[in-house]
């Protein structure tokens, strides 16, 4: 399983090597040049689970549309569903704004904000926990070809969690906190661009 792995990031790393030794643009632009308006992403570590981290503040699938040349639309989902003993429902979504300041060659670089948030409930706990969230991001992008690209966007993150135990004798059994940090640190997103 390690040779998988391994083989996997090499060919990651020649792909982006190939793309940045091959290619003869030198100017800089100030906004973000593309013929595709849509692009659907998905975490690296969902493929490669010992190389990339894996992050709470990640969402399964991401889509990302282009409104103007600089200015794109972002929603997220996550949707879990397990039956039996141990019933889990899991749901997730997030909806935000980006807008690219930098293009270099291949390079894209934009800023933006998420808000979101998600719920799960557990049936044999009857327990329900959840939480509502704001984030402000940095984003890289390095497409490979006009169709695929790999991103990272570390956050800034704002959470307010909430649980609900249903499954308690105490007389106060829902909790409310904040929570904030850094999120998505070394989280890869593979791209694609229709």
């Amino acid at each position: 399983m390690m040779t998988k792995n391994k083989l996997t990031l090499f060919i990651l790393v020649c792909l982006l090597f190939q793309n940045i030794a091959l290619s003869q643009k030198s100017n800089v632009l100030l906004y973000e040049q593309s013929t595709s308006k849509n692009q659907i992403g998905i975490g690296i570590n969902r493929f490669i689970n010992s190389l990339f981290p894996s992050d709470n503040n990640s969402f399964l699938l991401e889509y990302r549309y282009t409104k103007k040349e600089n200015l794109h639309y972002r929603a997220g989902a996550n949707y879990n569903y397990t039956s039996g003993d141990d019933t889990n429902l899991n749901l997730g979504l997030k909806v935000g704004i980006d807008k690219t300041f930098l293009q270099s060659n291949n390079w894209f670089f934009y800023y933006g904000m998420d808000i979101g948030g998600s719920y799960n409930f557990y049936k044999r706990t009857e327990k329900h926990i959840g939480d509502v969230f704001i984030a402000p991001f940095l984003g890289i992008m390095y497409k490979f070809n006009k169709n695929f690209s790999v991103s990272t966007e570390p956050n800034i993150y704002y959470k307010t969690n909430f649980i609900i135990d249903n499954g308690t004798f105490e007389t106060d059994n829902k909790k409310v906190w904040g929570q904030s940090g850094l999120g998505k640190i070394g989280y890869l997103q593979l791209n694609f661009h229709f």
